[in-house]
């Protein structure tokens, strides 16, 4: 089951209806300013797939005085008619068996959330993580021992223990905490198994350990109403050293970003199945944690592939790099969201992402041809970038990325030789892209007056056109 339809009304920064077609159930890129509604878009998903009623009325737009938002998501398999899914005023869907189902075992990740395993604990010589681990990222998951969910076993624990103990009571608890305790050992190990398979497409020289200390929980005394050793310690090896203590004052930001977000993932593979499984990452990488981008990529690959995911970015240059990496896939969708500008505050601008040619057919039926000329040089060189990636060609070194010319990749495309020793582009369409690079495609000429044919405009939207639906065609060993 997918999501393939999203609706929304005014809900927090969205004023009026919103439509996001996700078609078939593809997963969703998102490029956005700060301030365009990635964050409302993401409440209003994490909201809609929550374990019990949420009223809408807290949620809604400030600014709008009737009732009739919503937020609305079609979920089908692809073999049947999609199902609506409804939150409105009077209703929220925690009571359908399938958003129920799917509220145990969804994962919203935003940079806030990956914190929790060192920011927080930045006063502090060690990361105790028991809270997160048992109140929130394995709070659904059963313990093996009890068959119990963690959290709603832990909540347990502590009222009992709140109780006057007797003797036989103290006994019963101990035997409790004793079940609960083998239970957290077990899925301890399970989760730091699978946080190093993720963290080592990170960093191979990084790994953890989820220890409970001790004997881990008990009753502070006998007739005690306290349980103490509230501990799960998060401990690190470095290069093979262990740093038992302190290690999130010692390792740099980008460490720790991968550190914790392979916990996050590690636990929501540790989440009992359901028909929905949404992975929503809202600019989970900001700051100086950005050389993390890529393995992010191969680890929501190699893990999630039965993951309906969402992923949103401030960031344009990796927003092009995921579309470079995903798009051939026909298993994604991108929209972009911009901040307007209002009297009465700023409001989402939505607009599915449109690909540079689809942009220059716009400029020129409004007969912008510079504009038009613009877009269509940027989408020779988006492909001619992008098979030079694909094709592992090689291109000359620099330095300083904002001194590589296309040219550069221009060349290396141009000289490129089937397997029976035939050229990759014939002679006429190098021509074109030369004629057409010299004149229409000259970024240089476009800050000053020049005069531009449409139909010139037009034939070189063509010939790119054709270079990219060439150079698309070609798969990995098909060149010499």
């Amino acid at each position: 089951m997918k999501i393939t339809k999203i609706r929304l009304k005014d809900f927090r920064a969205f004023r009026g209806e919103y439509v996001i077609n996700l078609r078939n159930g593809r997963n969703l890129l998102i490029f956005g300013e700060n301030g365009s509604g990635k964050s409302s878009l993401f409440q209003a998903l994490n909201l809609f797939l929550a374990p019990v009623s949420v009223p809408f009325e807290e949620h809604k737009n400030i600014f709008i005085a009737t009732d009739d938002g919503y937020v609305k998501l079609e979920i089908g398999d692809g073999a049947n008619p999609s199902k609506t899914y409804e939150w409105e005023q009077v209703s929220h869907p925690s009571s359908e068996a399938l958003i129920a189902e799917a509220a145990k075992t969804k994962g919203f990740l935003d940079y806030r959330s990956l914190l929790e395993t060192h920011y927080v604990h930045r006063d502090e010589d060690n990361v105790n993580v028991f809270d997160l681990l048992v109140n929130t990222l394995l709070a659904n998951i059963q313990n093996p021992i009890t068959q119990t969910p963690l959290r709603t076993e832990w909540k347990t624990l502590q009222s009992t223990s709140a109780k006057r103990q007797s003797p036989a009571r103290s006994a019963s608890l101990n035997q409790q905490l004793s079940n609960f305790n083998s239970g957290l050992v077990s899925l301890l190990s399970s989760l730091t198994v699978l946080a190093n398979q993720i963290l080592a497409l990170f960093d191979q020289n990084v790994s953890i350990h989820l220890t409970l200390p001790g004997q881990g929980l008990s009753l502070a005394n006998p007739g005690s109403k306290e349980i103490g050793d509230r501990t799960i310690n998060l401990s690190v090896d470095y290069f093979r050293h262990t740093l038992a203590t302190r290690h999130h004052h010692f390792l740099n930001e980008a460490r720790l970003s991968a550190i914790a977000l392979s916990i996050y993932l590690g636990a929501l593979l540790l989440n009992p199945p359901s028909q929905l499984r949404v992975l929503f990452l809202d600019d989970v990488l900001i700051g100086l944690d950005m050389s993390n981008r890529l393995p992010l990529l191969n680890a929501i690959a190699q893990f999630f592939v039965d993951w309906q995911i969402i992923l949103t970015t401030y960031d344009r240059v990796w927003f092009d790099m995921i579309w470079q990496r995903v798009e051939d896939s026909n298993e994604w969708e991108r929209v972009e969201f911009y901040c307007s500008k209002t009297t009465e505050g700023d409001m989402p601008v939505y607009e599915s992402s449109k690909n540079y040619l689809a942009i220059a057919d716009e400029q020129l039926a409004a007969n912008d041809l510079k504009a038009a000329a613009v877009y269509i040089r940027s989408a020779y060189e988006y492909a001619i970038r992008k098979f030079c990636n694909k094709q592992n060609l090689p291109v000359r070194y620099c330095e300083n990325p904002k001194e590589q010319k296309s040219d550069d990749f221009w060349q290396v495309t141009k000289k490129q030789k089937k397997k029976d020793g035939t050229d990759l582009l014939n002679a006429a369409i190098i021509s074109d892209i030369e004629m057409y690079r010299a004149s229409i495609l000259n970024q240089l000429s476009h800050t000053l007056p020049v005069n531009l044919s449409r139909n010139e405009v037009a034939a070189a939207r063509s010939s790119v056109e054709t270079l990219q639906t060439l150079l698309h065609d070609v798969n990995r060993g098909d060149l010499q």
